[in-house]
């Protein structure tokens, strides 16, 4: 049975929690269907967020580790309501600087803008 490394494991789950990500936006988008500006810089913004998530949240929040019972990849599974309710204790913690933990690698200010405006959108 060949074996996957860690490196190709993250590797795809990073690409395939991007991808979810990006519909997951497109998904909450305007509802008239039309392209516009917002929708254009929307989708630029979840592209941001998810580098930042990747850098910063995959490791505690991703396949092989859902601290908080809190798996990003599956977000895109999670109903509105349980999703929003998420995005805001997410949005409370990045604020108050308690998530990322204290010990672990922190975002800069900038980092942590994306964030924040990605779960307000």
């Amino acid at each position: 049975m060949k074996r996957i490394s860690y490196a190709a494991g993250l590797s795809g789950f990073v690409a395939l929690w991007s991808i979810g990500l990006v519909q997951l936006v497109a998904q909450t988008g305007p509802v008239n269907g039309a392209a516009s500006n917002t929708e254009l810089n929307e989708t630029a913004l979840a592209e941001r967020a998810t580098r930042v998530l990747n850098k910063y949240c995959v490791s505690c929040h991703g396949p092989d580790k859902q601290k908080g019972k809190v798996q990003l990849s599956a977000l895109e599974t999670i109903d509105a309501v349980d999703r929003q309710k998420l995005f805001g204790k997410a949005q409370e913690l990045i604020q108050l600087a308690e998530m990322p933990p204290e010990k672990a690698r922190q975002p800069d200010d900038a980092e942590r803008k994306i964030l924040l405006q990605w779960l307000n959108s």
